[in-house]
């Protein structure tokens, strides 16, 4: 320990009688271990945390699906057959179904967010309430559904953390009782103020099979594994095609572990990410080591000497060793705050979307990870300048005049080789950032059928307990809210409609046109997207009218039967026909037709990487819709209308919560939010990379051309010309250069397939982007091999002669 105490003071008193480069190597390092800390805490936050339930290898998400509509969502009566026909395979299956209600009662009109779910569920999940009680399955019994449970975080907001157990709140006009309050802990699906029951009402539940609305959750019986579900859930989903071909033709069902569900598409991004910053810490490495190497050369007569009067081989290593170690934990200190600013903005991000995002902390894990990855750091980079250090040739040093030893042929490739190592790497981020550069500009140029500038956005909760019985009711409200808007100075359009384009739920259903082949089973017809609209809303968007007209104030009325359909129905379902004037009819019963009068362009309903589907727009006042969201053409900033707008709405109706403020662009930078994180991030790492790497050239060519001053001087005494020895050094400094990018590329393409996930509309192969990255980056090269060679070009030959 004496030992150790004495070499930190040595290595303390080192750095002081040398700042600079010692800064350099602690900035370096410290970004380098704050952006990876940064990336694993996000990592460890979505893919290692533990989940917050009793035994999470055990809960799957399960998923109905059938190809034509694309759908995930799971039948109520499918479940319950479930429960009747797997119990070998599940201990318990659950349900549940997120949604939004007006809470009243308390002199103001609050928007809740509410989670409707069965008693089952909560064994599931392995969870019991803090307060109060969980819901029984008397709960989910019609007529027996006046039980709700409180999230802890409502619970603290809204009442302050005061018993609540047994008092009564009124949700949606009904009173409710309070049952209980759930676990802080319980955010796995999603920040949901109020849990309500699942009313199991089975009076009409075979009519109800075809309807796919719920979220399943399973816990699988202890030693099934996931593939043996998987194919029990698979002969369930046959079995029940078989009895029930109208309504589950086709379908099947599949489970995945509740981790893979939560991660998402996340997963591979992520772990390119945590590769990605490590290449460039292991740049910063590379660059460290040469300093090192070059300290070390310089350390050489002193090292020298101390083995001369005693000192240990094993001595002089365990002292470098631990300069190299107080670096990197320094560095590390540093990093770790680097790393906590970065996670503050990572959460705070309005257009990144994580799971859970308040699992992305400092924790044990990460802490762990940046004490790992700084020893690790400390062995890279130190190991081979003090192996070389501690085995000095004693007598070859003392001979060296100036107190330094001349680079030698080893230290020559071993900096040339470190070189070589980190231009490969930045070359390999480089050609990855690019490529996603130009897959992010495909993303971002596709049209999305309409103009997205100055159009403000937001969403109304209508108090079902008046809107939800009459439609005219909701027409009254929502032409007398358009009205208001207009009146609005700098209000151009403005409109109701059910879903937003980039904000659509895909609701829809299956769709007859009179005068076509009929199928015999509903279901069995083609199934395209709903959206409850009122006029204005093409103008609104300024979504193009390609034929025929658009709906009009006669269309916006519960009678009306105009519908307008997009380019995809048009081109679907009347190849070489006039779809004008076509009746189809979206109704269970097909005696509800309606004519199609006009067709629109298409626009991108999910984002902007999904296909376009066939849609029909239908009048708004035809339907109870309890959430409609009102779309507004601005002539100027549309977030500046914002509390105008709301202003309005609450004139009508002082009850009904107004949510969601977005502009139409922010929306769209919401669907983009992960493609532009990815892009920027490995951008930003590229471009470190490449500093660094032509830093790492910069300084392998500038120390050898300082430690080979007398030999270019006697070159030039006996004639070399200056272009000789400008060439000469550049050539040095651009081969190992040279080679590096060579095997970036190669290790890019070894790599392509995997880093395509992240890729749209962008080939993997795309060799404009290797050949601009390698050009570029060899470039950059041969610019910091330059800067050396012109120096190394103007030595004068007697003062380095004399010198010697």
């Amino acid at each position: 320990m004496r030992s150790l105490g004495q070499d930190i003071r040595y290595a303390l008193s080192a750095w002081r009688h040398n700042p600079l480069p010692t800064l350099a190597a602690l900035v370096a390092l410290a970004l380098g271990i704050g952006a990876a800390t940064a990336i694993f805490s996000v990592v460890n936050g979505v893919l290692l945390r533990p989940l917050p339930v009793k035994d999470p290898p055990r809960v799957v998400r399960i998923f109905e699906s059938e190809t034509r509509r694309h759908r995930d969502s799971v039948s109520m009566q499918d479940l319950i057959d479930w429960k009747r026909r797997l119990p070998s395979a599940f201990e318990a299956l659950g349900l549940y179904r997120p949604g939004l209600s007006n809470m009243t009662g308390t002199g103001r009109a609050v928007l809740v967010t509410t989670l409707q779910c069965d008693a089952e569920l909560f064994r599931v999940l392995g969870t019991s309430a803090v307060r109060g009680r969980n819901f029984t399955p008397q709960d989910d019994e019609p007529g027996r559904d006046q039980a709700v449970m409180l999230s802890w975080a409502f619970w603290q907001r809204e009442f302050g953390g005061q018993e609540v157990v047994g008092k009564t709140l009124r949700l949606d006009g009904k009173l409710r009782v309070i049952a209980g309050v759930l676990p802080a802990n319980l955010n796995i699906l999603g920040h949901k103020d109020i849990w309500t029951p699942v009313t199991f009402d089975l009076a009409d539940r075979e009519n109800m099979r075809g309807y796919h609305s719920y979220s399943a959750l399973g816990l699988l019986r202890n030693g099934v594994p996931l593939a043996e579900a998987n194919a029990a859930l698979t002969q369930a989903a046959a079995d029940l095609a078989a009895a029930y071909p109208a309504q589950n033709k086709g379908v099947g069902a599949f489970a995945i572990t509740l981790r893979d569900w939560l991660s998402g598409e996340l997963k591979t991004p992520l772990l390119l990410l945590l590769a990605a910053v490590l290449c460039v810490l292991l740049i910063a490495c590379a660059n460290v080591a040469n300093l090192l190497l070059a300290r070390a050369s310089a350390r050489g007569r002193e090292m020298s000497v101390r083995l001369a009067i005693g000192a240990s081989r094993a001595r002089l290593f365990q002292q470098l060793m631990t300069e190299s170690f107080l670096l990197a934990f320094c560095a590390a200190a540093a990093g770790l705050g680097i790393a906590a600013a970065a996670i503050i903005m990572v959460r705070h991000s309005p257009n990144i979307r994580i799971p859970r995002p308040e699992d992305i902390v400092l924790d044990w894990r990460v802490l762990l990870f940046a004490v790992l990855i700084a020893a690790w750091t400390a062995i890279l980079f130190g190991l081979l300048p003090a192996l070389r250090a501690a085995g000095f040739d004693i007598a070859q040093a003392l001979k060296q005049s100036g107190g330094k030893m001349t680079e030698s042929r080893r230290q020559r490739w071993l900096s040339r080789s470190l070189v070589v190592a980190e231009t490969a790497v930045a070359t390999l981020l480089l050609i990855e950032s690019v490529l996603l550069i130009k897959s992010f500009a495909k993303a971002s140029g596709i049209d999305p059928g309409f103009e997205p500038d100055h159009v403000m956005t937001m969403y109304a909760s209508l108090p079902p307990e008046r809107y939800g019985r009459d439609s005219e009711f909701g027409a009254r409200f929502a032409q007398q809210v358009l009205d208001r808007l207009h009146s609005i100075g700098g209000v151009q359009n403005a409109a109701f409609a059910g879903d937003l384009p980039f904000a659509s739920t895909l609701g829809g259903g299956p769709v007859v046109i009179k005068g076509k082949p009929s199928p015999k089973n509903t279901w069995d017809a083609p199934f395209v997207e709903l959206t409850a609209v009122t006029s204005g809303f093409c103008r609104a968007l300024k979504i193009p009218i390609r034929k025929g007209r658009d709906l009009n104030r006669t269309d916006d009325v519960p009678s009306a039967k105009a519908v307008l359909v997009n380019q995809a129905f048009a081109r679907q379902f009347f190849r070489g026909e006039d779809p004008l004037g076509q009746l189809l009819s979206y109704t269970a019963d097909r005696t509800d037709w309606h004519e199609i009068v006009g067709v629109i362009g298409n626009t991108r309903q999910q984002s902007v990487e999904k296909a376009v589907i066939p849609q029909v727009y239908v009048p708004l006042y035809r339907y109870v819709d309890l959430w409609p969201a009102v779309v507004v053409r601005t002539s100027g900033n549309p977030l500046g209308y914002a509390k105008a707008i709301q202003a309005k709405l609450q004139q009508v109706d002082p009850e009904v919560p107004v949510f969601l403020p977005r502009s139409m662009r922010q929306i769209i930078a919401e669907q983009l939010g992960w493609r532009a994180f990815n892009t920027g991030l490995l951008t930003v790492f590229a471009a470190v990379a490449l500093v660094l790497s032509s830093l790492g050239v910069y300084a392998v060519i500038a120390y050898s051309v300082t430690q080979r001053t007398p030999e270019i001087g006697v070159r030039m005494a006996c004639g070399a010309a200056r272009e000789n020895i400008l060439r000469m050094v550049v050539k040095q400094g651009m081969l190992p250069a040279v080679i590096g990018t060579l095997m970036g590329a190669a290790a890019a393409l070894g790599v392509a397939k995997l880093f395509s996930q992240l890729l749209y509309g962008v080939l993997f192969t795309d060799y404009a982007a290797y050949l601009s990255a390698i050009a570029f980056l060899i470039a950059v090269a041969a610019a910091a091999s330059y800067f050396p060679a012109r120096r190394a070009a103007a030595i004068d030959p007697w003062q380095a002669l004399r010198h010697e």
